[in-house]
């Protein structure tokens, strides 16, 4: 079941990038910037795909812990479902937010090391 839960992270790590376009277009088109919609989807899923990468990566060298840096990913994908409320979408907001909540919840009792499990290794 822990692997299941890993999975629906990786998943909704994917879909933290898609809400960042998403909300990137849609924020610029808001504000009449039709023709700069693309440049701020772009723009904003790079933005979440490199604090991802500097910050929350599970090889990233920066000190944190794991435990760490999955508090900052879950509040990285939280925000994301926020700019997907602004962007005019609250009930997928609201239903990605919930999904992200449980799946760390599920972590929590689950336990992080379905990998090692796997692979035989004991934590």
């Amino acid at each position: 079941m822990s692997i299941v839960n890993l999975a629906l992270r990786l998943v909704l790590e994917l879909c933290a990038i898609a809400a960042a376009a998403y909300s990137g277009n849609e924020l610029a088109a808001a504000v009449g910037a039709v023709p700069l919609g693309w440049i701020a989807a772009v723009g904003a899923a790079s933005a979440v795909i490199l604090l991802w990468a500097a910050i929350v990566a599970p090889k990233t060298q920066n000190g944190l812990s794991p435990l760490r840096k999955e508090r900052i990913g879950t509040a990285i994908m939280l925000t994301t479902a926020a700019a997907l409320a602004c962007a005019g979408q609250p009930t997928l907001a609201i239903a990605f937010a919930v999904l992200i909540v449980v799946n760390l919840v599920l972590l929590d009792v689950l336990g992080r090391d379905a990998l090692a499990h796997m692979k035989g290794v004991t934590a």
